[in-house]
């Protein structure tokens, strides 16, 4: 299920969040400067109204993620104020010159939040290596990582986000909040570009494709389970694949979620034969410089003009470069 977090600035803006179908707020002051850190008395006025769990944004000043001692026990001390006017969590960042998460000021900033439950703001976004600090953040106990993949619009940042999202599933970490460009036009597109076709919604349990498909045709009214605050996502809910018709010839299949994806059961391919397992690759194999062209380091390699030209998506060139250093490891023999 989906996890639709909004930032609020106001009681008037929560109540409209609340009014929408928000699900969780992200509390903060002066919106036109990115967010600072909110009040405790407006907290305290959303709080007795509003039954969202609500994360208080914690950020001293505008500008960037490099913050000084002063200003770490600034933090420190707004958070334990925060806490007593009732936030259910908070949304952290700290960064080092050299732009990775500045892990003693997080552990400072976490000793503060007292167990309560954190997002990793935006600060990665400007960091030197988005995935390195999802690792951090990871390591680092938080559940929640707010990103745009790096970029002005979720949109732009989509390759780098697919990456975080892998990532996600590979350590079971922290659930990637997708922010920065996410409101109806993005259904739309959605639906533009499976319109007349027929897909598949698969993922994880919990990650929101019943919901997608709600948001694609409100009539269908699929069950989609409440959201988990620890973990950030729904429970499964889906128990059947079923195909739904949404109008002018487009189907969509809702298929059951799963917790892991086994493949010590499938066919092995050996490293020559892998590149024709990558449909994007077909018009420029045959047209490499040399013909066992492994696309990798090569020169003249037809693929990776192709990647640099943006014909490919860079998700599946590094899908196959991962998938190409584990079938160089398989033996002829071991396919007998």
């Amino acid at each position: 299920m989906k996890l639709l977090e909004v930032c609020v600035d106001s009681l008037a803006s929560a109540r409209a969040a609340k009014q929408g179908g928000a699900d969780r707020l992200e509390f903060c002051s002066a919106l036109a400067v990115g967010g600072l850190t909110p009040y405790a008395d407006l907290l305290r006025q959303i709080k007795a109204e509003l039954d969202l769990p609500v994360r208080c944004l914690m950020r001293p000043r505008a500008g960037d993620f490099l913050y000084t001692r002063d200003e770490i026990e600034l933090l420190c001390r707004q958070i334990g104020t925060l806490r007593s006017a009732g936030a259910d969590g908070f949304v952290i960042g700290a960064l080092t010159p050299e732009g990775a998460l500045d892990l003693p000021a997080m552990r400072t900033l976490l000793d503060a939040c007292g167990g309560a439950p954190v997002t990793l703001h935006r600060c990665i976004d400007v960091s030197r290596d988005l995935c390195a600090t999802y690792r951090a953040a990871a390591a680092l106990g938080i559940d929640t990582v707010l990103t745009s993949g790096g970029a002005g619009s979720c949109r732009k940042g989509i390759s780098q986000l697919a990456a975080l999202l892998r990532l996600r599933d590979e350590l079971d970490g922290p659930e990637v909040l997708i922010g920065a460009g996410v409101n109806a036009a993005v259904i739309d597109e959605l639906r533009a570009a499976i319109s007349g076709k027929l897909s598949a919604f698969t993922g994880n349990s919990g990650v929101g494709k019943s919901s997608i498909l709600n948001a694609l045709c409100p009539e269908l009214k699929l069950p989609v389970g409440e959201v988990s605050e620890k973990l950030g996502r729904g429970r499964h809910t889906t128990r059947h694949i079923e195909l739904y018709c949404l109008g002018n010839g487009t189907f969509v299949a809702d298929t059951p979620g799963f917790s892991s994806f086994d493949t010590e059961r499938m066919d092995l391919v050996l490293k020559d034969q892998l590149q024709y397992a990558f449909s994007d690759f077909a018009p420029y194999l045959g047209k490499c410089q040399f013909p066992d062209c492994a696309h990798l380091k090569e020169p003249g390699c037809a693929v990776r003009a192709a990647l640099e030209r943006g014909e490919i998506e860079p998700t599946r060139y590094e899908s196959y470069k991962r998938l190409y250093e584990m079938a160089k490891e398989i033996k002829p023999w071991e396919l007998k």
